[in-house]
């Protein structure tokens, strides 16, 4: 599995989680539609909650923990996005 980036924004550690299917958590974290979403993964720095790169922040979900992480370690200036180096 790639390694993960620190935060893009606050330069921490970051970590990947599987929310949980069926439990309370689930339920309270997240509105009806993803009960039966099979996207459970999600990816963020969790040190600091004002920081953009905070769990509490993060809206997306993923399938695979590997989707989440190819996404989380992307950044503006990588090859693979559109090729433009003045972003």
């Amino acid at each position: 599995m790639e390694e993960l980036k620190p935060c893009p924004f606050c330069g921490k550690p970051a970590i990947t989680f599987k929310i949980p299917e069926n439990t309370p958590e689930e339920t309270a974290l997240h509105p009806r539609w993803i009960w039966n979403n099979p996207c459970k993964w999600v990816i963020g720095c969790k040190d600091d909650p004002e920081c953009m790169g905070n769990f509490n922040h993060m809206t997306m979900l993923f399938v695979t923990e590997e989707s989440a992480i190819e996404a989380w370690n992307r950044r503006a200036n990588d090859e693979h996005c559109n090729g433009n180096k003045n972003l």
